[in-house]
């Protein structure tokens, strides 16, 4: 803990901390995702130990973490406890586990195939990380990275935690409000979005002073249609501290009032003026209905694997702990943080530091070379002569083969290699390769590994005339042979129009540009490989007209031009549905139907419920008639 700090005083707010996440959440959680405004000057619904919250119980599991790697805690290890202590598979959650399971370490975990790495799901886990770091902010801003880039790396999540984190580390010293966000904005790139609302809101409400003006300008210039979305529910928690002045009632109603995550702004806010004001500050009239019991999501499954403590009280003692241990530990340089990709990897071993750098997402296609680059760094005050060869898996070549060299002291050597297969079937849906380094006369190293996922490989064929927005409409391509590519018909304008194969490197697919901008019918065709038959749940959100066809099934059917797509892996009962697939070779077929409007859509696969968990064993990166 801060050095000078009272350990009553320092107990008291950690204390004050957790019962104002409690209160915040509990009021905010049964309006989440309502946009507002509200008029709540009370609980809406009353539970005793609150309603369970991601915001709280994760933290949970990220306690026990520390006690268990205490300093050495890092963004890998805090992956592991993802995949084994929690199963639900919310937004940016799944996304970043199925990318984990495909073999992708952090940030990369956070930063590939991830709509939702602006959102709300980093920032609301910023509390642990204040509370062991109490007058630290620079130590507390460096776990909340280690946190963050697991699920939201490059993204405005990231920058919303560790804004907040440095913030509540701070607020163990100081309530002045202005002093506090000044602290949180320092820890984050001034140019960032998260930054940009807070300084709006601050500046708005200085020159109106009027909630209502001021959310609606939030919105305005801020505002996304994605109810989650970082920036607009960061500067809403701020509004509501403004707009409450010091009234802790008031000050988390102002904030749960503005609309959208509601749950979050609530529980955030409480926890920051938890700190300021300590338990012993905290009215009891919104604190003590809600007693010390800790409500979570384990009772159905959702969390697991771990020992949570049993109430608020012991909550406190463990985290106080843990803050004593990490008294001593040197936090860093902040801005560090942010001069680092989200594409690169570091791994470090005692005689050779590596930086892996993927230069964007770590796709691969067939036909198609993929540049890595490294470099190493010699760590000794010896020089070192090193041999360096990239490994493949079978079907694959790589340039150059084994290299040599001499690192001196200190010295630095850039790698660059080509991976590349001719021959489809080779492409998998994770592909790993592995960097192995022999030091001569010095113990082996472990290898290094490089996971590239295959891209998703589909047919497309159109645009054909539309004709209103009637589904039913059979073009040719719907009555056409799944497994053959063959064939060839006439389409909009009169132009010949034949399948045709594209790559989609994420869930989005990028089909605006086929329609040209103009009202038109498009189709798509994707395959599927399964070991045995099984379930699968099946998603094509879109604001388009759309129908998809599992193995000539019709499964989907919507039409709603003003539905904005949040493709996770739960989605909602109109674009998504779970469907049985066969062993072995499946087909997709969708069609899109343009409007006046440009189409967004995206294709999203996992498994069924409760969990809905990313599908990342089904392969989707070859077609049928090329593995025969």
């Amino acid at each position: 803990m801060s050095v000078g700090m009272d350990p009553e005083v320092y107990r008291d707010k950690v204390y004050g901390c957790w019962l104002g996440k409690n209160a915040g959440g509990t009021l905010g959680a049964p309006l989440e995702g309502q946009r507002g405004p509200h008029k709540l000057s009370w609980y809406p619904e009353l539970r005793e130990g609150g309603i369970p919250n991601d915001d709280l119980e994760l933290q949970l599991i990220w306690l026990e973490a520390l006690e268990r790697y205490g300093p050495a805690l890092d963004s890998r290890i805090l992956a592991e406890r993802w995949l084994d202590c929690v199963f639900y598979n919310w937004d940016e959650y799944g996304m970043a586990k199925t990318n984990l399971r495909l073999g992708l370490s952090p940030p990369l975990s956070g930063a590939y195939n991830n709509w939702f790495k602006d959102c709300m799901g980093a920032p609301i886990r910023s509390e642990i990380w204040a509370c062991v770091a109490p007058g630290r902010p620079e130590l507390a801003a460096r776990l909340a990275y280690e946190d963050a880039i697991v699920d939201h790396a490059g993204g405005e999540g990231a920058y919303g935690e560790v804004f907040l984190a440095a913030l509540e580390s701070e607020a163990f010293l100081t309530g002045d409000v202005e002093r506090l966000i000044d602290v949180g904005l320092k820890a984050i790139p001034e140019e960032c979005r998260v930054a940009k609302a807070v300084r709006d809101t601050l500046r708005w409400y200085g020159k109106s002073g009027s909630w209502e003006d001021v959310r609606a300008r939030i919105l305005e210039v801020h505002g996304r249609p994605n109810f989650t979305d970082a920036p607009q529910n960061v500067a809403f928690v701020v509004l509501g501290w403004l707009e409450g002045e010091g009234d802790f009632g008031r000050s988390i109603c102002a904030a749960v009032n503005c609309g959208y995550d509601t749950d979050c702004t609530g529980a955030t806010l409480g926890a920051i003026l938890g700190i300021i004001y300590g338990k012993s500050g905290l009215p009891g009239r919104w604190t003590e209905p809600l007693g010390d019991w800790i409500a979570t999501n384990a009772e159905w499954g959702g969390i697991g694997n771990f020992l949570p403590p049993k109430n608020l009280s012991e909550l406190t003692e463990r985290t106080c702990e843990m803050g004593r241990r990490l008294s001593a530990f040197p936090a860093g340089r902040v801005g560090d943080l942010w001069s680092r990709s989200p594409w690169e990897l570091t791994y470090e071993f005692p005689t050779l530091r590596v930086r892996v750098d993927y230069k964007g997402p770590p796709t691969v296609r067939f036909g198609v070379g993929r540049r890595l680059d490294f470099g190493l760094e010699n760590l000794t005050p010896s020089p070192l002569e090193v041999e360096a060869e990239l490994r493949a898996p079978d079907g694959w070549w790589v340039l150059p083969g084994r290299e040599r060299f001499v690192l001196p002291p200190g010295g630095h050597v850039g790698l660059t290699f080509e991976v590349r297969t001719e021959v489809p079937k080779f492409v998998g849906q994770s592909n790993r390769f592995y960097l192995e380094l022999v030091p001569r006369g010095r113990p082996a190293l472990g290898p290094v590994p490089v996971v590239l996922v295959g891209e998703g490989r589909w047919l497309v064929a159109g645009p054909f005339a539309a004709r209103g927005s009637d589904l039913d409409v059979k073009y040719g391509p719907e009555l056409s042979d799944p497994l053959s590519p063959g064939g060839s018909w006439e389409g909009r304008d009169g132009q010949e129009v034949r399948w045709t194969e594209v790559h989609f490197p994420e869930n989005e697919l990028p089909v605006e540009g086929l329609f040209g901008g103009r009202p038109g019918v498009v189709y798509l065709r994707h395959y599927l490989w399964t070991r045995e038959g099984r379930t699968l749940r099946v998603g094509l959100p879109t604001n388009a007209g759309v129908v998809v066809w599992v193995n000539g099934e019709r499964i989907i059917e919507a039409f709603d031009p003003n539905h904005r797509p949040r493709p996770n892996y739960g989605g909602y009962g109109r674009f998504y549905r779970d469907v049985r697939v066969r062993e072995g070779w499946n087909w997709i077929t969708a069609k899109l139907v343009r409007g006046d409007r440009p189409v967004e859509a995206h294709f999203v696969l996992c498994n069924p419920g409760p969990f809905y968990d990313g599908s990342v064993e089904v392969l989707r990166t070859t077609f049928p008639w090329e593995v025969r």
